[in-house]
């Protein structure tokens, strides 16, 4: 069975238009559409996480930046990440984070591959958030899993189509943890680390070359051997998404991908936790269009789930 770990108040966080009209992000309206989604399929399980204890934001995040997220001041930091503050954003990063933790704990226990059903916040740095992550959930989940002798090493491949500048600055300074990524953009506000010692990364400029460099990456994972990988899965490699993009990168490019996830996750058979990432819809088009692009977007990250999860 599948599970997936989706933390509470991802409904109650909105955001703004310039006229004042409410909205979601991409980001969350795709998490709670790809819920509903999970909810028809058999052999499948949704894990609600609502946990009080923020301590555990300490383990990846500077004490400003944490008051910041609690009392919304300033505000300028509080909405560093491009997320609006608002009532249960607090709550709601909280939950980001235990989801992480709750997804890991199980995946070990079983030695299985779980879904932690949100942005694991690879752009979130360790003095602000990035890219509509507050925080860098995978990198939490990561401290304390070792602080409980539950891991010595883990591995985080990332897939999004943009740098993971949140998990390569701290795990630059963490021996224990491998941050790979294969990307195509950087912003320049972002922090950039090389790819040296236990960080390594490439650019990308087309589907080709994506998939003629992903084993070098799995390469470099599998000779690390981690207790846990993060697989941090973004769709906006897709050539038609608005934020991202990869040249030449189809639908058929995607399923070639979730085939080689497969194969080396069974081949590996160490525990996997999923993180959504990004995945942006071309507001260009007209409404009705809109709307059917956010539907297939979360059909497409499902297929995505499900066939890089069969081992």
């Amino acid at each position: 069975m599948l599970k997936f770990y989706y933390p509470t108040g991802t409904e109650d966080i909105w955001h703004k238009s310039r006229t004042g009209k409410r909205y979601r992000l991409d980001s969350l309206n795709r998490m709670i559409m790809l819920k509903a989604l999970i909810l028809k399929k058999s052999n499948t399980e949704v894990i609600s996480v609502n946990k009080k204890d923020d301590s555990i934001l300490s383990l990846a995040h500077t004490p400003t930046l944490i008051n910041s997220y609690k009392t919304g001041k300033p505000r300028k930091l509080a909405e560093s990440s491009g997320v609006l503050y608002q009532k249960d954003f607090y709550r709601w990063v909280v939950n980001n984070a235990w989801a992480h933790i709750m997804a890991a704990e199980n995946a070990l226990k079983e030695n299985n591959i779980t879904i932690a059903l949100t942005d694991g916040g690879h752009h979130a740095e360790a003095g602000s958030g990035y890219g509509f992550g507050p925080i860098n959930s995978m990198l939490i989940a990561s401290e304390y899993l070792k602080s409980k002798r539950k891991v010595e090493r883990v591995a985080i491949l990332d897939l999004d189509a943009h740098f993971g500048n949140g998990t390569h600055s701290q795990a630059c300074h963490k021996p224990w943890v491998l941050s790979t990524d294969l990307w195509r953009y950087k912003l320049d506000k972002w922090s950039f680390t090389k790819s040296e010692k236990n960080v390594f990364h490439k650019k990308v400029e087309n589907s080709e070359q994506y998939i003629k460099l992903l084993p070098d990456v799995l390469e470099k994972i599998e000779k690390f051997k981690p207790d846990l990988i993060w697989y941090y899965l973004g769709l906006d490699v897709l050539e038609t998404d608005r934020k991202g993009g990869v040249e030449g990168f189809d639908v058929d490019t995607l399923r070639k991908r979730n085939q080689l996830m497969a194969e080396f996750f069974t081949k590996l058979k160490t525990s996997v936790v999923i993180s959504i990432g990004g995945g942006y819809i071309n507001y260009q088009l007209n409404r009705l269009e809109v709307q059917e692009q956010k539907k297939e977007l979360a059909k497409l990250t499902w297929e995505s789930v499900y066939s890089s999860s069969c081992r």
